[in-house]
């Protein structure tokens, strides 16, 4: 850093007959301009560092319960490998490792699943090593109440916590009249922007309840409930009378980044945030309506804040079944989700009647298992058959919600759906996931090639990450797989106990152990949990600015979001040949977004309530 000012004052004073003109002024910017970018640029690069310990045996970071499948993942050299206790440096266990899948090239595989005393160990194989990891029953319980904080930190308002409070206290004005207000201050903020996406942030609510719904952690002295009281008032805000829930504030109102920005605080001038009044996607719609409905069941010791929240839910369910006519797979998928909680709210078998109903669409379109086909069990979008159902930045509430219907009516005949959920298990997500050594879940597959994709037989093509020239969107979107694995994790989990098969809860683990550590990367892409972190965006300049990767907020705020521990990162991307790309320093890999961040902590629930 030193050498490159020295050179620049060098620069300067070689220059100072040119910079005293007028024109030597602007180039004087130019050159300060494009030196900067190249040293900021520089300071992203990876630096070449020689390692004095070789770490490439890779583990989930964070820890394993007791009675959890516990796996490690080591590149080629040795045959075996030992767990050794941290405070006595004694072996514990010894085991084989064995040839993994090789999509991802080779790695070898070891299973210490038999090592459940609880305490601190790490791994050695060869001349590799693990970072230190733990075993217990409680190992989930500090990185949940990390991502609890992680949402106060992200508060938007006027709150004691959020990390630039107050902020956005005037939003916002309605995009169709800018001189009629309405209060939608509060909420969380989205990623490592200011922007407020409900369809994005509602999942802080879904990670947050379906963990007090399914593990009513001990940890708690209230900080759930006043977190999710102080979300929560955002999206009620964000609801019509006609029952529909808005889009967004702070988001892209006219074009990109137009209202991601900081604000005086002070109502009506010219920086206040606009609403894009417009309704959210029909999925988001029914995620608002079980949020809703769940945080009815949540806060019943407040019967009047109670049926604030069913009213809302069957506000926007009723306008839902008005307007809703054709459900592609992923709505329908949502709306069965949402179905049932209204049913446990409730208790009005009419709902029970349309959580079938969608429950039936679902199956209807799930590919079975035909002559010479590797695969099958996954569904398509729709009637049309033009391509199949997948998620990237959402819950998979197409498997959940399958899941949940049979574990919340195991009284009635299920069996068809069983069948589905074991189809969609078996002859696809494990197919796939057997054919790379960490298990990872497929992203997409595909009835002709496509870009990045791998063939599989049969007529068929998958892939696991996003492509990174995104043919389908002009703006080039995608991001990392954290929802995506985390998500498909979540219905491994519940089928596991559905169908008895320990195997499914196994892969499970996997999906998370990926998100903690055990990847190519030996990186933990949930901060302040393990260790490797990737670099972090950063919002110099707009995100087009540096030849490296996009940057946090596009540079559109300064200051910009800073490290928040709890954060879940988008994860890992992949490149043009469908391999694993870490990507450090963007913001397709190393933002974090509320949906990864609220489907780990759901996925941890799962996995803690499992064992």
């Amino acid at each position: 850093m030193t050498g490159f000012f020295i050179y620049f004052i060098k620069f300067y004073f070689n220059m100072k007959s040119l910079i005293e003109s007028k024109i030597g002024h602007k180039v004087l910017a130019l050159v300060l301009f494009g030196a900067i970018s190249l040293f900021v640029y520089s300071q992203q690069q990876e630096p070449q560092i020689k390692r004095h310990l070789d770490m490439s045996v890779f583990i989930n970071q964070a820890g394993y319960h007791p009675n959890a499948a516990k796996y490690c993942v080591t590149i080629p050299g040795a045959v075996e490998f030992e767990v050794l206790n941290v405070e006595t440096n004694n072996v514990v266990y010894k085991g084989k490792l064995e040839e993994g899948g090789k999509d991802f090239g080779d790695y070898l595989v070891g299973t210490f699943t038999p090592v459940e005393t609880s305490g601190t160990y790490y791994i050695r194989s060869g001349k590799s090593r693990s970072f230190p990891f733990k075993i217990s029953k409680y190992v989930y319980e500090e990185p949940m109440q990390l991502i609890v904080s992680y949402f106060s930190k992200q508060r938007c308002g006027n709150s004691t916590t959020g990390f630039l409070s107050p902020c956005h206290l005037e939003d916002g004005w309605r995009k169709e009249n800018r001189n009629e207000h309405k209060d939608v201050s509060g909420g969380w903020h989205d990623a490592s922007d200011l922007r407020k996406w409900v369809g994005a942030t509602i999942y802080g609510m879904v990670g947050i309840l379906r963990m007090s719904e399914t593990l009513q952690p001990l940890w708690d002295n209230g900080q759930v409930q006043e977190e999710l009281l102080w979300g929560n008032r955002y999206f009620l805000n964000m609801q019509e009378p006609e029952g529909y829930v808005m889009a967004h504030v702070g988001g892209d109102l006219f074009k990109h980044g137009d209202s991601n920005r900081w604000t005086d605080n002070i109502m009506f001038n010219d920086d206040d945030r606009g609403i894009e009044t417009k309704p959210l996607d029909n999925g988001g719609q029914y995620t608002f309506v079980s949020v809703q409905a769940m945080m009815s069941r949540f806060m019943r010791s407040d019967p009047v804040y109670s049926s604030r929240c069913l009213a809302a839910a069957i506000n926007c369910f009723n306008w839902l079944s008005e307007n809703v006519k054709n459900y592609s797979t992923g709505v329908a998928g949502c709306a069965l989700v949402a179905a049932i909680d209204l049913y446990k709210t409730t208790g009005e078998s009419k709902y029970i009647d349309f959580a079938y109903r969608m429950a039936d669409i679902i199956v209807g379109r799930q590919i079975t298992t035909a002559s010479g086909v590797p695969v099958s069990g996954f569904f398509r979008d729709n009637e049309q058959n033009d391509r199949f159902y997948s998620e990237i930045s959402r819950a998979d509430f197409v498997f959940t919600g399958l899941c949940q219907l049979v574990l919340t009516f195991p009284e009635r005949q299920n069996a068809q759906y069983v069948d589905a959920i074991r189809r969609y298990c078996d002859n696809y997500l494990l197919v796939l996931s057997d054919k790379n050594a960490f298990n990872l879940m497929p992203y997409e597959i595909y009835a002709k090639e496509m870009a990045t994709s791998r063939k599989l037989g049969g007529g068929y093509w998958y892939k696991y990450f996003m492509n990174p020239k995104n043919p389908e969107r002009s703006d080039n979107w995608w991001v990392g797989i954290n929802a995506n694995i985390t998500g498909k994790g979540i219905g491994l989990a519940m089928a596991s106990r559905i169908l008895k098969d320990p195997k499914l809860a196994a892969v499970a683990q996997r999906q998370l152990d990926w998100v903690l550590g055990a990847n190519p990367f030996g990186t933990s892409t949930m901060r302040g949990v393990g260790y490797e972190h990737p670099k972090f965006p950063t919002a110099f300049g707009n995100s087009h600015y540096l030849p490296a990767a996009p940057l946090s907020g596009g540079g559109e705020f300064i200051p910009p979001t800073t490290h928040i521990p709890g954060a879940v990162l988008n994860g890992i991307g992949g490149d043009m040949n469908d391999m694993p790309d870490l990507r450090p320093g963007s913001y397709n890999t190393c933002e974090y977004w509320t949906p990864m961040i609220g489907l780990t902590m759901w996925l941890m629930a799962e996995l803690t309530s499992m064992n």
